[in-house]
């Protein structure tokens, strides 16, 4: 526990060759990079309502981002490259998916019915706007 609370262990160039977790990781940077596809297949076919298309826009795209960086952190991990290596990077990779994902399911609710109130005044206002000729 003691090595967990010293800086060195996070910020060691050269970590431990010892990596007890390629497999698990890989795994998890394959899963993440197949969720980002099938959710970006997902969102384009399967979901009809406007407003949660566009609030899910980008998040594919982060999925797959984020299984990228992942495999390149193990790959950087087996390879034993100096710094890149770095233990840290892992935890900053962590918090960011960590913000990116929670703040989703935190603030998708609120987002919705703010883009459903702007759409409903959108609605109201143009019915008193001549219509359209074909």
């Amino acid at each position: 526990m003691e090595r967990f609370l010293n800086p060195w262990f996070y910020f060691a160039p050269l970590p431990d060759p010892n990596f007890q977790f390629s497999k698990l990781t890989l795994g998890l940077g394959l899963l993440l990079i197949a969720a980002g596809i099938l959710s970006h297949y997902y969102r384009k076919k399967k979901i009809t309502d406007v407003i949660a298309k566009k609030i899910l826009r980008p998040y594919p795209g982060r999925f797959i981002t984020y299984g990228v960086l992942l495999l390149f952190l193990l790959g950087a991990r087996e390879m034993g490259i100096p710094y890149v290596s770095m233990r840290i990077w892992w935890f900053v990779i962590l918090g960011f998916f960590l913000y990116t994902f929670l703040g989703l399911t935190i603030n998708y609710r609120k987002d919705y019915a703010k883009r459903a109130r702007r759409l409903n005044q959108n609605e109201s206002k143009g019915k008193y706007l001549p219509k359209k000729k074909n």
